[in-house]
């Protein structure tokens, strides 16, 4: 009975004190600024619209320093009409005034923000007060086809606000994702302290992921309303408040109309008041007319579909969806990815291999030479693709693999690297004559000794008259001795009548070499290898042929 009741007295002072946290926080916010509700800072710079009521102009650097002298029509990250914040591209940072806002309006208008392109927006820190990224006094609506995301700064005094708006908050359009910063008391994505409707654009709200468990932490915070999403969607996540971890948190009603939601939150994916003040519940969406929703946490292979029912209560994750659940088409599951190398131009190649889960899966290779712009492969279309190493350079290899439900992913891009140096058993031809390697070099270098050694293997073409067996040939910078003419190397060359062997170092000369040459042909060869090479040139060559010294 002790523990229970120890329990039950823990719960109340934990929601006494998250309606503490807020309250305060708001009041003396509001008071505060009673004297200034003209003030309309951007990154701590002034705006307002010139005696004529004409529209303002302001730009940015990468810095977040902000500027309204010189900007035009033409040339701006920032516009104002006087109604209208027209944020382009603009990064801004806020500074030590006005709770560090990076975007500070305590005017007496509502206020719409257009987003166009990539918009940043980061709250200055703070150690007397609460901290905020976007601040309004007044109405707030979202619109435009650009995105924008909004920090908060830290403190370690108050509460930190990724976007804060003193009445409502609506999104029509733009992609808006606000963050709070660490805090002493509470962080909050966005806060709306009357209602919040969605019906376009998309709006996430992230609370920070601290790890204290003295502070809370909401991603989409409604304080004396509720949520509408009608189009569009809406996300709240809690970060980590541990157990004060809520996704989205609601005040009286919320209505999911169209569009989608998600809430994330350790404690509960949506909240709300029991009614009497005195604790945080798990929240219970209310489905609209002819609306069909569906909870999921999808991940590839679980798709872990429920339709929800109005007045259910959310587990810890939930994304609600509009109409009939069509589940996501994932691609197969690489379970071997491809290994690249490195090899010498005609070595022996490990092909490269891909495998997946699905056994209806199709497979088709592609090359790259930047690992940018790829092509197919003509007729590779095998789970494994043995890449050409007949030049030297590097090449990007990747499988595009589509699975038997029409989704596709890629393999990881591997790289074949051939280097300037022909393989042992690889050939080049170096006109007349095609060579085939018997030893690599071990270097680019003068000195006989790390030379490699070669083979002749053949002319280029059998209507040579007479031909010269070279003492060695270079190749990308390497040389090769030429130390043996190969079999059937010159075989019928019923044309060539003289051949000049200049190599002093042929050491065998194969069968065959040639037969069916020209009768009564010479063979030139050194002085010094006179003997031996007459030697190894008996019974290889045609009847009458004469061997002379050079």
């Amino acid at each position: 009975m002790t523990n229970a009741i120890s329990k039950r007295i823990l719960a109340f002072a934990l929601a006494i004190a998250t309606v503490i946290a807020f309250t305060p926080a708001i009041a003396f916010t509001q008071s505060a600024h009673a004297a200034d509700a003209a003030v309309f800072t951007i990154g701590g710079v002034l705006f307002t619209t010139d005696v004529s009521g004409n529209t303002v102009y302001g730009t940015t650097n990468d810095s977040g320093v902000v500027t309204n002298t010189g900007s035009t029509s033409t040339n701006y990250n920032i516009m104002w009409d006087g109604r209208t914040l027209t944020l382009k591209d603009a990064t801004i940072n806020g500074d030590a005034d006005n709770y560090g806002a990076g975007i500070y309006y305590a005017r007496t208008a509502d206020i719409t923000i257009d987003v166009e392109g990539t918009n940043t927006v980061k709250g200055a820190d703070s150690s007397d007060n609460n901290a905020y990224g976007l601040y309004t006094r007044k109405a707030l609506t979202f619109e435009g086809s650009g995105s924008l995301v909004v920090t908060g700064g830290t403190t370690t005094n108050g509460t930190s606000y990724g976007i804060y708006s003193a009445e409502s908050t609506k999104v029509k359009g733009g992609t808006i994702t606000a963050t709070g910063g660490a805090a002493h008391v509470s962080s909050i994505g966005i806060y709306s302290a009357e209602s919040m409707t969605v019906s376009g654009g998309s709006i996430t709200g992230n609370g920070c992921n601290t790890t204290s468990s003295t502070i809370n932490t909401f991603g989409i915070f409604c304080r004396s309303e509720g949520l509408t999403v009608s189009g569009g969607s809406a996300a709240g996540n809690g970060g980590r408040g541990l157990t004060n971890n809520y996704g989205i948190y609601y005040a009286t009603t919320f209505n999911i109309n169209g569009g989608s939601v998600t809430g994330k939150g350790e404690k509960n994916a949506v909240a709300t008041w029991d009614g009497q003040g005195q604790d945080i519940i798990p929240g219970v969406p209310v489905l609209g007319a002819n609306v069909t929703a569906y909870t999921a946490t999808d991940t590839a292979g679980t798709t872990g579909i429920n339709t929800y029912t109005s007045g259910t209560t959310l587990p810890t994750d939930a994304k609600f969806f509009k109409a009939t659940y069509i589940p996501p088409v994932y691609p197969p599951t690489v379970t071997i990815q491809p290994t690249g190398g490195s090899y010498d131009i005609g070595g022996k190649v490990t092909p490269l291999k891909v495998a997946v889960s699905d056994s209806g899966a199709k497979y088709q290779w592609q090359q790259s030479a930047d690992g940018t712009n790829w092509t197919n492969i003509d007729g590779a279309t095998s789970p494994t693709y043995t890449p050409s190493v007949s030049a030297s350079g590097s090449t990007k290899y990747r499988c595009l693999i589509t699975g038997s439900n029409g989704a596709s992913t890629y393999s990881d891009a591997v790289t074949i690297t051939v280097s300037s140096r022909y393989a042992v058993g690889a050939k080049f031809t170096k006109s007349p004559l095609t060579f085939q390697v018997i030893k690599q070099p071990a270097a680019k270098t003068a000195s006989a000794s790390k030379n490699g050694t070669v083979r002749v293997v053949r002319p280029v073409k059998k209507t040579y008259k007479s031909i010269t067996v070279p003492t060695s040939v270079k190749m990308n910078g390497y040389t090769y001795n030429v130390t043996t003419i190969g079999k059937k190397a010159f075989y019928k060359n019923s044309k060539l009548k003289t051949v000049t062997i200049k190599s002093t170092k042929i050491t065998s000369i194969g069968s065959k070499a040639f037969k069916g040459c020209k009768k009564a042909m010479t063979i030139k060869v050194p002085k010094s290898k006179y003997k031996a090479y007459k030697k190894l040139l008996k019974g290889q060559v045609p009847a009458g042929t004469k061997i002379r010294k050079i």
